[in-house]
């Protein structure tokens, strides 16, 4: 299994409505990977960044409280 710590772009400010934090919580994960997958093509496309260095630079951005954690098996 491997595992890949990526920040949210922005805080989700707490509400009363669980329902509703969820929804924010699911769009904001969204726009977190999408903004994350586009960055990372654009790399690549242009060959700034080499994959190993892309891993190497995702995996040490450092603590940060808006955290979303995805798993992939």
């Amino acid at each position: 299994m491997l595992e890949e710590v990526v920040p949210l772009l922005s805080v989700i400010p707490a509400s009363p409505r669980p329902q509703h934090w969820l929804v924010m919580l699911e769009e904001k994960m969204r726009n977190t990977l999408v903004q994350c997958l586009a960055e990372c093509v654009e790399r690549r496309l242009h060959g700034r960044e080499s994959p190993s260095k892309l891993l190497e630079l995702m995996t040490t951005l450092g603590e940060n409280p808006g955290l979303a954690v995805v798993l992939i098996s």
